[in-house]
This record gives structure tokens, sequence and C-alpha cells, in this order.
């Protein structure tokens, strides 16, 4: 995931946010998995793929390899060991960081991440040279072979200045101690960037009131958009995901749904008289769900005018 930020005093805003779920840690593991169980079936006649357990105790022993390799210098061998993996058998294998950079390059998986990189540049509509700086955080981040793609990429130096490992907790600590009133931390704002268009249909019971409105991807988060309906029925709300296509399998387009039953409201009885008017007010909190913010009623009557008084005599 990649997310282009600018910093302010006192304030944050994300201008753009960019992922591909076919590349991260857990691919670089499957890489070293898939070989050493290639490797372990036809040197000791054990498929760790046909048992799961056998099948967790490598992937173990792969993601501690992956970070040995990290450190160690690319023609340096290390070897991974994995004590009664299945059958009572013990297995044991040597692996470059050379070997494991070159699978990676072969797979794609560092021409995605600059991929990744340039779509995140475009959907905030700034270039290289407008960037101060680049930090990496995450496990990956710590393989010497990303933060020199990543150098190549932005012609500049790659920092990392945060624990890679604990960022993300770090962040949500400093979120949930800015919205406690137990703690007191100094004012800082934060505006997000909705990266997914999220689609908001209303219809009401009367069918007077039908349509939507569209939560377009890179709106700040929080904010929200504001309807005006004339009905005097109950109103059904759905929020769901503009664009199916893009999602992973699986996943439910239906973010939320909603039925205001507005008890209090009835049809105009005067004549002339409009019906009730329902101001929505929909959007997007900072966590990235969606809310109804507000809803108010508006009824308008006639009144009869007093009549004229008689002028004084």
């Amino acid at each position: 995931q990649v997310s282009v930020v600018a910093f302010n005093k006192g304030k944050l805003k994300v201008l753009s946010h960019a992922s591909d779920r076919a590349f991260g840690g857990k691919e670089v593991d499957e890489v070293l998995f898939q070989h050493f169980a290639d490797e372990f079936k036809a040197k000791y006649k054990v498929d760790a793929r046909t048992e799961q357990k056998a099948s967790l105790r490598l992937r173990m022993q792969v993601e501690r390899l992956k970070k040995t390799l990290s450190a160690n210098p690319p023609d340096l061998e290390t070897p991974i060991n994995v004590e009664c993996m299945m059958q009572d058998t013990d297995v044991s294998g040597m692996y470059t960081r050379e070997k494991l950079e070159e699978a990676c390059d072969k797979q794609g998986m560092f021409d995605k991440m600059a991929g990744t990189c340039g779509r995140a540049l475009e959907l905030a509509g700034v270039t290289k040279e407008d960037l101060a700086g680049v930090e990496v955080v995450g496990g990956s981040s710590r393989m010497p072979v990303v933060r020199e793609r990543l150098r190549e990429f932005f012609g500049c130096n790659v920092t990392q200045t945060l624990n890679a490992a604990e960022s993300v907790a770090r962040g949500a600590s400093l979120a949930c101690a800015m919205r406690s009133p137990a703690f007191k931390v100094r004012e800082f704002e934060i505006a997000d960037w909705n990266s997914r268009a999220v689609k908001v249909s209303y219809d009401s019971k009367d069918k007077q009131c039908k349509g939507e409105v569209e939560l377009e991807q890179g709106m700040p988060m929080p904010s929200s958009k504001k309807l005006q309906l004339k009905t005097a029925s109950p109103i059904n709300l759905k929020w769901e995901y503009a664009d199916k296509a893009s999602l992973p399998p699986g996943t439910s387009h239906v973010l939320a749904e909603q039925h205001l039953p507005l008890k209090e409201v009835s049809p105009p009885k005067d004549k002339g008289a409009e019906p009730p008017t329902v101001k929505l007010a929909v959007g997007m909190t900072l966590s990235g769900c969606v809310t109804l913010e507000s809803c108010v009623v508006e009824t308008e009557a006639l009144v009869p005018a007093d009549p004229p008084k008689p002028p004084p005599k």
C-alpha cells in the first residue's frame, strides 16, 4: 500500500491511496514455501502441501528465513531446518538472498511495486519532484531490494525513521488518545482520502423521492453530502460500492442499509401546503465507515391570518 500525504503544522492530509493485493510479504513467503516444498519432496519424499500441520511448520520457518536473508549478504547461503515436518522426518536446506530476489523478480513483483507507486502519484496529482521524502514501513521494507527499487523509482533516498513493526499500532494508539476524554494530547487534524467510490441510494415509500448520490473516490474523510427530499413517508437508504467489479472475490458490495420511519411526519392537510422537507447528511467518517450524520424534518403549515383590526375612532 502506498499513500501520498501532505504535512502541515498541526495537520495531516492524505492526498491519495494505492494498493496491490497481489504483492506483499505473504507473496514473498509463498515463493520460499513453494521452492522448499518442491525441494523437500524431491529430497525427502515428503510434500508439506498435502498436510495442514506440515504446511504451517514450513511456512513459519520460511518467514524466519526471509527475515534472516534480509540481514545477510546476497551470496551467503543461509540454512533452513524444520524438525519433524511430517512423517517424523527432519528436513533442511540452503538458500541465498540473491536467489530470492531473482525468484521474486521473475514473477514481476517489483514491477507491481513500481506500478502501485506511480498510480498513487497519479491519483494525488503530483510528480516525483514534488515529494519531500519517502518513508517505508512494514516487514517487507526490511528487504534491501525493496528499498533499492524504490530509490530507483523515486530518484531519492528512502528513509526508515519509523519502527517498521510498531508504526501502525502507535498511530492507532495516538488516534484513540485524541478521541478519548481521559488523555490530553496536542491538537492534530487528520483528513483521510476515500479510496473507493460509494453510492448512496434513497427511496421513499410513496415513490415520490427516488435517486442516488455518490461519495466519489478521493473525497476527504470525514465529510458528507446533503440531500433534501420532499416526502411524507418513510425512507430507505442503501450504501454500496459503486465499482463492484474491482472488489476482491467474495466481498459484499453492500455496506449498510437504513430505514427511516419518520413516524411524526404526516401528509399536509391544508390546501397549497407542500410535503415536509427531509434534510439528510450522508457521508464517511475518519475511519472510513459510512454514516448518516443528521436527519431533520421541516414542515410547513398554513396559518390563517388574524382579521384586520378596525381603525380607531
